[in-house]
């Protein structure tokens, strides 16, 4: 059997060739206060290259789908600095990052030194699909470290799960690159637990119609973020309907309140399908994620119904389960989905780890960048060890109600909620 470490060429999975292909990729952007941070990142690349060769990889064109070529570890260890690491320099950022530069101007500043839209990856040996860039400020000693890694070739589990190995106290894993063609999210396992329709939505064309209208057409969106309430979250935990379910999780509350704000014609929710299908576990790389669908109130407006979607062996909405009514709400068809409204909340959070990135190196904030989201989007991330934050993507400020679990400005100045 071929170690992780020593595949050299795998397919991708049918959904990183449809979809993702048309994505840029995954980035975060976090401030650091201390020393040495570009030597330390530079130790700790060559070493996560050597146990994950595939991240200085590059795509080829491929039937019936795309393939990730992998270079020998020894390759990788060897070139992944040149390949993937970069320092910029003040007088060579457009706009100076700092802890106060709004944050479209970090994503346009950000924007040249990202990984190319998947489809420009293809047949370009030269195009890396992983890439660090430590960003100097000119305050002394703060540095911003973004890192990005291709969607086509990873979710945001798989990103974090590269991301964390860049802690010098973390445990360096070798990830299996090779794809598990049966076990994305338009197979069979997935579709027998989700619904076919549901599971072929995303591709469908009335969701892309939408998300394309949207893009071209629809009102532009503003990043605005929050730390969450942390109180307001055990406080609302506490208060469940325990005759329904036995717990619900901090995403659920999140969904629920934001799927009650945006009112959605369609909820959806990102889940990882790792721990959901036989045969997958955490170290499997790629894009093994989807999305569940709430198609009415009653599938999302209590996070009991959220948790009882994703309980008892189902991925697929649960809302008249949760109220009893014995009839499950129906997906729009595609003309309803392509007009209707949607809405959107993925969690970064739940997969990264409280970063320390050398001695006496601190954490200032970590943020996920995205420059235009086509529709109303929560994403939720840690900012600080330990601490739980969200962006809203929304054309209209959000309002929140007396007990919201979404709590003050998050970085105000970088918002503009100062």
């Amino acid at each position: 059997m071929i170690a992780p470490n020593e595949i050299t060429n795998t397919s991708l999975l049918k959904e990183e060739h449809m979809w993702h292909t048309e994505m840029a990729g995954i980035v975060t952007i976090t401030f650091v206060r201390g020393k040495n941070v570009s030597d330390n990142l530079k130790k700790r690349l060559v070493d996560v290259a050597q146990a994950n060769p595939w991240i200085c990889g590059h795509l080829t064109k491929g039937s019936p789908y795309h393939n990730l070529n992998i270079p020998t570890a020894e390759h990788a260890a060897k070139t992944v600095i040149e390949r993937c690491f970069q320092e910029v320099s003040v007088a060579e950022q457009e706009n100076t990052i700092t802890l106060e530069t709004p944050y479209s101007n970090i994503c346009k500043t950000l924007k040249p030194y990202q990984t190319s839209k998947g489809n420009k990856l293809i047949n370009q040996a030269n195009e890396s699909l992983f890439k660090v860039v430590v960003f100097k400020t000119p305050e002394d000693g703060l540095n911003a470290i973004m890192v990005d890694l291709s969607h086509v070739i990873a979710d945001a589990g798989t990103y974090y799960a590269i991301f964390n190995m860049l802690n010098p106290a973390a445990e360096i894993i070798t990830m299996n690159p090779q794809r598990k063609m049966e076990l994305g999210s338009t197979g069979k396992q997935f579709q027998n637990l989700a619904g076919t329709k549901e599971a072929n939505l995303p591709f469908g064309m009335g969701y892309m119609c939408n998300l394309i209208g949207s893009l071209t057409c629809g009102p532009k969106r503003a990043a605005r973020a929050y730390k969450i309430n942390m109180e307001k979250i055990a406080d609302a935990k506490q208060k469940i309907d325990k005759s329904k379910v036995e717990y619900v999780s901090t995403n659920d509350l999140i969904t629920s309140e934001f799927a009650n704000i945006s009112k959605p014609k369609l909820m959806q929710m990102a889940v990882d399908l790792r721990p959901h299908l036989t045969g997958l576990d955490k170290n499997d790389a790629g894009m093994y994620v989807s999305d569940l669908f709430f198609a009415s109130k009653d599938d999302y407006s209590q996070p009991e119904a959220i948790r009882m979607a994703l309980t008892n062996g189902r991925l697929r909405r649960a809302g008249h389960i949760f109220t009893g009514s014995g009839k499950e709400s129906s997906i729009p068809g595609c003309c309803g989905v392509c007009c209707g409204t949607i809405s959107m909340v993925t969690n970064w959070g739940s997969g990264q780890i409280d970063m320390s990135w050398g001695e006496d190196v601190v954490q200032e904030l970590h943020l996920p960048i995205e420059i235009q989201m086509p529709v109303d989007a929560a994403m939720i991330f840690k900012y600080q060890p330990g601490k739980l934050g969200v962006i809203l993507f929304t054309a209209k400020p959000p309002v929140f109600g007396e007990n919201s679990q979404f709590g003050e400005p998050l970085a105000p100045k970088i918002f503009g909620l100062s």
